[in-house]
């Protein structure tokens, strides 16, 4: 009892310091590890949804011209022009002049004929002092004798050097058989102009079109165009559709999304540089991390001074008092008076205590019942209320590492709603939605409550059927394809789904398991729809 007692006011202080600096190291490695990705990929999918938004432009750009050659070749005096009258010539004329004049996009349009004979609203050009024939472009281009249209011969304008990106079809007489190309050529300068016209979110960002073979076809660097992408770049990770890809450029790490071009086979890449993209975020960080050190030292210094003033002024009085007492010194002589706060701290901790745990139960109520909503929408399909991708996919392997480990059968059926666009296409997306929700309960009310129902992707989904075997899994299956067919949706289109259907075997991989039944779905769908196709395993099965 002799040793000197230490300072609570010192030990609080030291305290208060040490979890200042806890709680700013907490909360800032709670933003990078938390926000930091959100906000990485967030800045993204803002990449994506721009690449997107340029992928329908893109589409839309040569959709028009492709529906204009089908719609010219079709016409009788155009398969015939070479050979007519003047007057189905100046007609053809009269047609492409027409095209040219309500489609902007078009620089040139003319047909050409193995006689020769060219029809064009405008003078054609020369090349090395005669205009391009017939045979010339039989010559580059080989596949126009079997494909009907070819999209994205690249060329050059002979008369001005700029770049030409063409659109042909083929003539077919239906007597003569091939007799002639219908061309469309569009100058790359105006297309790298839309591009560069709806890519300019970022000082940095641009986009460009790729062919399926990697040569550039429209580049805002026009040394460029006509090049291999790969003789450019180092990639620095895998390149396909609908992907985000990183690479280096001239030195410069640049972060890519590229997507698909449905009508013509391209990629469209629209890119940036990956400092240009995230910087942002690193300043947000640093803003972040300096407000919450801010934030910190002042509730520190307000939660200090509240407790030397509330607390421990209280208590030092009460001590000088009760010394003075103890040692029968006289009061008014040391001219000490009990100060202390006009309350209770115990009574008033007391309330306090009763009034929190209350609140505090009904918050833990509260957090429990939101938790447990997260957690259902964590695993849960949001429109049909099945096991989502990431799930299902959880409780695959776990059955399949149990089957491999105990040797039980496991099967699994993959189906697919046959048709299922033309029902959105057709009656739009809140019948879509519906027929959706309604058939995956239909056919959650026709299996085991120990089987395993959950969304594969789209309109696909995996049943998981544990402990059976090979000899009832397809007559499953074929019970779930009868009750569909049989049910009545209320729509003019009848529903039905194509199912595939297959077992594990113990001595092989998950993965060639998916395989399996991907390939037996396929062949269900290949083969006409509305029925069940089951694929086994090549050892232990027939």
């Amino acid at each position: 009892m002799n040793d000197r007692p230490y300072s609570v006011g010192k030990r609080m202080l030291l305290f208060t310091g040490f979890f200042s600096c806890i709680l700013i190291l907490a909360l800032t490695l709670h933003f990078y590890y938390g926000m930091y990705p959100y906000l990485q990929e967030s800045s993204k999918s803002f990449l994506q949804e721009k690449n997107r938004s340029l992928n329908n432009f893109i589409e839309a750009y040569f959709n028009e011209m492709i529906h204009t050659l089908q719609m010219l070749a079709s016409y009788p005096e155009l398969l015939s022009s070479s050979q007519g009258a003047k007057e189905h010539q100046q007609l053809v004329v009269q047609y492409l002049s027409a095209v040219k004049k309500f489609n902007t996009h078009v620089y040139r349009v003319y047909s050409i004929y193995r006689d020769g004979t060219i029809l064009a609203p405008d003078p054609m050009p020369k090349n090395n002092g005669s205009i391009q024939s017939f045979s010339w472009y039989l010559e580059r281009l080989p596949q126009l004798q079997q494909e009907d249209l070819f999209i994205g011969f690249l060329q050059q304008d002979p008369s001005s050097g700029d770049a030409l990106l063409s659109l042909l079809h083929r003539l077919i007489h239906p007597e003569y058989g091939f007799v002639g190309l219908l061309v469309i050529d569009s100058r790359v300068e105006n297309i790298v102009d839309q591009l560069k016209f709806r890519s300019s979110f970022y000082t940095s960002s641009y986009s460009f079109i790729l062919d399926k073979n990697l040569i550039c076809l429209a580049h805002p660097r026009q040394e460029l165009i006509g090049v291999h992408f790969l003789d450019t770049v180092k990639l620095r990770s895998a390149f396909g559709k609908s992907l985000f890809f990183n690479y280096d450029f001239e030195g410069i790490r640049k972060i890519a999304y590229a997507s698909y071009l449905e009508n013509s086979g391209w990629y469209l890449v629209t890119t940036v540089n990956e400092e240009e993209l995230f910087s942002p975020i690193i300043k947000i960080m640093l803003v972040y991390v300096l407000e919450i050190i801010v934030l910190v030292l002042i509730f520190s210094v307000i939660f200090y001074y509240f407790w030397n003033h509330e607390i421990l002024e209280p208590l030092r009085s009460l001590r000088e008092y009760v010394y003075t007492v103890i040692h029968n010194d006289s009061l008014v002589e040391s001219g000490i008076t009990l100060s202390l706060p006009n309350h209770e701290i115990g009574q008033i901790a007391q309330y306090i205590g009763k009034l929190t745990s209350q609140s505090l139960y009904q918050k833990n109520q509260e957090l429990l019942e939101k938790n447990k909503l997260l957690e259902s929408l964590a695993i849960h399909d949001f429109l049909t209320g099945l096991f989502n991708r990431r799930k299902i996919e959880e409780l695959l392997k776990t059955e399949y590492e149990r089957c491999v480990r105990y040797n039980t059968s496991l099967s699994l059926i993959l189906y697919d709603i046959d048709f299922f666009k033309n029902v959105n296409d057709s009656y739009g997306h809140q019948e879509g939605d519906r027929v959706l929700k309604e058939l995956t309960l239909l056919i959650s009310h026709n299996i085991r409550k120990t089987d395993m129902h959950g969304r594969w992707g789209g309109e696909e989904f995996l049943v998981i059927l544990p402990e059976t075997p090979i000899s009832v899994v397809q007559e499953v299956a074929e019970k779930l394809r009868k009750v569909v067919e049989s049910h009545d949706f209320e729509l003019p289109q009848h529903i039905t789904i194509s199912a595939g259907v297959t077992v594990v075997q113990t001595d092989e991989t998950l993965d060639k398991v998916l395989q399996r039944l991907d390939s037996a779905l396929y062949m269900a769908k290949k083969t006409g729809r509305n029925r069940v196709h089951a694929e086994w395993p090549e050892n232990g099965y027939v």
